[in-house]
């Protein structure tokens, strides 16, 4: 088992509802299969959500399923889950590649490379199938939210909800705004997180290192 778990209160992650029973939540997507990916979808189905994971290739689709299914093995392995909360977890979760997949979803964590041009496309998919209102969210860490907000058709549902790793433990998220992000779309990621308990951060403009990684290279720098 991981031995950060140890380490982390257990109310920070809800049971969910046992497998089976119908879940009352909005489904959240995921668009992307790897690490980040994977994690925000253990915490979004964990805490009873319907989540849907979209990924590229079969490999990816089941590293993905295996990395969600070791990270509840970890918290059954130190208390902090039982094996029906991971049977109803994973009940909720949708791993494909089919991004028809993504309709009547909620709100869309984008969780791809950092590269523009495929989180353009991305963005593309999104409002393809799931119109033009629907929030999306980046994980990005690195990117800016004034160039992501070029990138996607009504930039106003757009921010970014940068969180730290393992997501599905580490509370913290940071919330990036741009120039063009509704309060509706802040309320709506926010009321969200804090239902997911993670602590939350917003940051009304985006800076270079959002908030953590520009204290941290401040920190940094003074040590030497």
């Amino acid at each position: 088992a991981d031995p950060s778990v140890r380490h982390v209160r257990p109310e920070l992650i809800l049971p969910p509802i046992s497998k089976g029973e119908p879940s009352m939540k909005p489904k959240i997507a995921v668009y992307g299969s790897g690490t980040i990916g994977a994690c925000q979808a253990t915490l979004t189905s964990g805490n009873g959500y319907p989540t849907v994971v979209i990924g590229h290739s079969k490999a990816g689709l089941k590293r993905c399923r295996e990395t969600i299914s070791q990270n509840w093995d970890d918290l059954i392995a130190e208390g902090l889950a039982t094996p029906s909360n991971k049977a109803g977890a994973m009940a909720l979760l949708t791993i494909t590649n089919d991004p028809s997949a993504l309709v009547g979803s909620s709100l869309v964590f984008e969780a791809v490379a950092e590269n523009t041009l495929i989180k353009k496309s991305v963005y593309d998919q999104v409002t393809a199938y799931c119109g033009t209102d629907t929030i999306v969210a980046s994980t990005t860490s690195s990117i800016d939210a004034n160039i992501l907000t070029d990138l996607i058709e009504n930039p106003s549902r757009f921010l970014i909800a940068h969180p730290f790793q393992p997501v599905h433990m580490l509370p913290l998220v940071e919330v990036v705004c741009h120039d063009h992000t509704s309060a509706e779309t802040v309320r709506t990621i926010c009321g969200l997180l804090e239902k997911l308990h993670r602590k939350v951060v917003v940051l009304n403009k985006s800076v270079p290192g959002f908030l953590v990684n520009r204290l941290a290279q401040a920190l940094f720098r003074e040590s030497i």
